[in-house]
């Protein structure tokens, strides 16, 4: 059997992979953090004998042999007027992490396609890396400081860019949805910071051609370049293109010593899937951005024709089946083994 481990709701990069394993008729089951800690059926988790009792059905670890770890949602709020509210949110989550934490632990022998001990990767890690294995990336500092940020500006007099070093999550307000993103800078916008300020990530803006997203599965690249309509002038941020439909999406082909970089890095890292983040600049060079082990694949995907959720869901079936047929090897030599121990 396959576990899906991802969120309860729609989730875009999950759902188009499921209904292809339901066409191909591969065995899985969806498990999300929500189906552990909502309170609408009975749930039991079973230390001594690890199994998993989930709305009056008994799940046995040992019949999963592949494991797709989508996204995963360990936070809880409780929502009361006690001054302790915040502490006992913080403590829930907390419980929910260590059961979660446990309960990936008993699946560590089995095949993972993303693995929750890499799914966040620290971006400025990353790009450490990327550097180590000959891959461009921006000059980058993280400071707290005005004087500094002004010295490295000097330094460095091309555009700049200030942005989170993790993911910046959502903050909704009413009927107003607001979110941070990676924003321009110059030396007036220098002058307006405070002395000092919450340490912050900064880097040097490369004059882009054009952008390119790639997803990678296990070896295989799979890349979009995202192309500015005539007349635009390039985005700090592409996402904030893609609101504006001023960009489009067509298949590209990175160079192979590219590909061969990336791939040795994905491997140093430890991960077989993800989204990477890359730029074209104005000198035909590439430079790195940033990687996301689970980030988005569906629309670029689509615009290109790559079928990425097929691809992924015969990944899982292929993985599914090589098990299920190592399994019966097994089985059948200790059949044979003890067939001629009664001999």
């Amino acid at each position: 059997m396959i576990l899906i481990l991802t969120y309860a709701n729609y989730e875009q990069g999950t759902d188009g992979v499921l209904d292809w394993l339901l066409h191909k008729q591969v065995p899985f089951i969806r498990l999300s953090a929500a189906d552990i800690n909502q309170q609408q059926y009975p749930y039991l988790a079973e230390i001594e004998n690890p199994c998993l009792w989930l709305e009056h059905k008994k799940i046995y670890l040992e019949d999963i042999s592949v494991v797709w770890f989508r996204r995963w949602q360990t936070s809880y709020s409780i929502y009361d007027k006690s001054m302790h509210q915040k502490q006992l949110s913080a403590e829930c989550t907390a419980e929910l992490k260590h059961l979660s934490g446990y309960f990936f632990d008993l699946l560590k022998d089995k095949v993972w396609l993303s693995h929750p001990d890499t799914a966040d990767i620290n971006k400025l890690t990353a790009t450490r890396i990327a550097q180590q294995f000959g891959i461009s990336t921006p000059k980058s500092i993280v400071c707290n400081n005005k004087a500094q940020v002004m010295a490295f500006f000097n330094e460095n007099p091309d555009a700049y860019l200030i942005k989170p070093i993790t993911q910046s999550g959502y903050f909704i307000e009413d009927n107003a949805t607001y979110k941070g993103f990676t924003k321009k800078i110059n030396a007036e916008d220098i002058k307006n910071f405070p002395a000092y300020f919450f340490p912050t990530l900064f880097q040097t803006c490369v004059s882009a051609k054009y952008e390119i997203r790639t997803f990678y599965l296990d070896g295989a690249f799979y890349s979009t370049a995202i192309l500015p309509k005539q007349n635009h002038e390039q985005e700090s941020d592409i996402k904030t293109a893609y609101l504006n439909h001023t960009v489009v999406q067509v298949p590209y082909q990175l160079p192979k010593t590219l590909e061969t970089q990336l791939h040795l890095f994905f491997q140093y890292m430890r991960i077989n899937t993800g989204s990477i983040d890359l730029l074209r600049s104005q000198d035909g060079s590439y430079v790195f951005l940033e990687i996301n082990p689970v980030g988005q694949y569906s629309a670029h995907g689509y615009c290109c024709n790559y079928y990425l959720e097929e691809k992924i869901a015969n990944w899982l079936a292929e993985k599914y089946e090589s098990e299920r047929k190592n399994c019966q090897i097994v089985a059948r030599r200790k059949n044979i083994a003890t067939a001629t121990a009664h001999i």
